[in-house]
């Protein structure tokens, strides 16, 4: 198992590694570098596997879940390329970002594709605001709780 600080740093982590596995491994080596204290102090005071995940790592990890999803809802909606290059000519299978480009370029209708375009930023800024929200009540109710 991996110890804490062992693992690679920012930057580097970024650059050899697949975007799409990027939040996994970020969970993985969070949940890797939970002090080992902790966890001896919780299996002292006779905490089980199940209570010492939901009682101190979960808790520990709150701001690493937080950050992995809201990278990957807004990755989600950067899908564009994907969609656009393995589904080039097919009008059933489109996305909103696809659905977007093919109005303004293709159909040569900019009013529709500009509206799309603001669909798209308040559905993106909807889920940011909606993910920062629950982070907030998270972290809010976790203080009441300690005090």
């Amino acid at each position: 198992m991996l110890r804490a600080g062992t693992y690679p740093k920012g930057d580097n982590l970024k650059r050899h590694v697949d975007p799409r596995t990027y939040g996994y491994i970020r969970r993985f080596f969070a949940l890797a570098n939970v002090p080992e204290e902790v966890l001896e102090a919780a299996r002292l005071d006779g905490a089980g596997a199940w209570q010492t995940f939901w009682r101190i790592k979960l808790p520990l990890l709150k701001e690493v879940i937080f950050v992995s999803l809201l990278i990957c809802f807004t990755g989600a909606f950067k899908a564009f390329d994907l969609f656009w290059v393995l589904l080039p000519n097919q009008d059933h299978t489109s996305i909103v970002s696809t659905l977007l480009v093919k109005e303004v370029i293709k159909f040569d209708n900019p009013g529709y594709g500009s509206t799309l375009a603001v669909i798209l930023t308040v559905l993106v800024l909807f889920t940011v605001a909606l993910i920062m929200g629950a982070k907030n009540l998270w972290l809010r109710r976790g203080r009441r709780r300690s005090q």
